[in-house]
């Protein structure tokens, strides 16, 4: 998407993503998202269309199904096996997990079972990871544990963070965490300000805002990391990402959520056939409204100083970072691309 360091991100809940919202989210967010599983693509996709033609959705196509036909040919997501795991990332499978020393059957109430040969006191944090799982509450597998085990040593050896419905786990991170902190706030932006628009997308409407809203996406990453800047003035950034939740809420709650406000209210007031005409001939250079040159004198030489084109300039005039994010959120939130 951009001539910058490619940025990755692990989807940890599953190995598809069902929710449109998460799926738009993470592919408008970062360069390429990783799928990972616990056998193969073709396994997986046999138990999901069981469990799906087993359900009343039978004749809908699933956010999974048209992510996977749309998205993973163009390189927007890929899917990796624990094979595909350990072709790809090189010294993964070197990662070591005290405390575990493998599988053995046992006895459980009866009943025969398969069950992880545990030394409890050498247990470190990864390894309570790979025993707890992602998803809390469900039931562990030696399917799930092998897959978990996968996205931990890749996240660890290649330095690609993990995003869960609950959490962002980064098992390498930056020295200044501040690569760890934006995409923290940058997501629960859109989680906060964009939803439930973005569940209105399709796989096609990702390709098409990827491409078109590319140079908007660093306006709106060059804002998240002035953001984080302010956050850094009031908390400790290197501290567990989870207590920064409220700090991002507030932020998110008001300078972003007022300027998107501003925008909407600036825009909705001169959503003229005329101006939408102008806006179109000069390339939608008025639109490109999180960049700080937008001023009334730029919007006098593209319109023609009118009063209408001034009043534009001072309503959308940049307010670095929020008016930044603000208008990304809004082009996607309203498919403005």
């Amino acid at each position: 998407m951009s001539s910058e360091k490619k940025t990755r991100v692990i989807y940890g809940d599953a190995p598809f993503i069902d929710d449109m919202g998460v799926l738009t989210t993470l592919c408008l967010l970062n360069d390429e998202v990783l799928l990972f599983g616990s056998k193969s693509l073709a396994e997986h996709l046999d138990d999901h269309w069981e469990k799906r033609d087993a359900s009343d959705t039978s004749t809908t196509r699933s956010v999974a199904e048209e992510m996977l036909e749309v998205l993973l040919p163009e390189g927007v997501i890929s899917f990796y096996s624990p094979s595909d795991a350990i072709t790809a990332f090189p010294g993964a499978c070197s990662v070591e997990l005290p405390g575990i020393n493998g599988f053995r059957v046992a006895d459980v109430n009866g009943t025969e079972r398969v069950v992880v040969d545990i030394d409890k006191p050498k247990l470190n944090d990864l390894s309570r990871m790979v025993l707890g799982g992602f998803t809390k509450g469900s039931t562990r597998t030696v399917s799930s544990i092998l897959r978990d085990s996968s996205v931990l040593s890749v996240s660890m050896k290649a330095s690609i963070p993990i995003v869960c419905s609950q959490s962002q786990i980064s098992l390498a991170p930056s020295r200044s965490r501040v690569s760890e902190v934006s995409a923290f706030l940058a997501q629960r932006t859109f989680q906060r300000l964009a939803l439930p628009e973005l569940e209105a997308f399709h796989p096609d409407d990702i390709l098409e805002a990827r491409k078109r809203l590319k140079d908007e996406l660093l306006e709106f990453r060059a804002g998240i990391l002035e953001l984080v800047w302010l956050l850094h003035q009031k908390t400790d950034i290197g501290g567990d990402l989870r207590t920064l939740g409220r700090e991002c809420d507030i932020l998110i709650d008001t300078k972003i959520s007022a300027s998107v406000s501003q925008l909407e209210r600036a825009i909705a007031a001169h959503e003229s056939k005329k101006v939408r005409r102008i806006l179109k001939v000069t390339g939608g250079a008025l639109l490109e409204l999180g960049k700080s040159f937008l001023t009334p004198s730029l919007a006098g030489a593209l319109l023609g100083a009118s009063g209408a084109a001034l009043k534009i300039a001072e309503g959308m005039e940049a307010r670095a970072p929020s008016m930044q994010i603000a208008s990304f959120v809004y082009k996607v939130r309203e498919k403005r691309f």
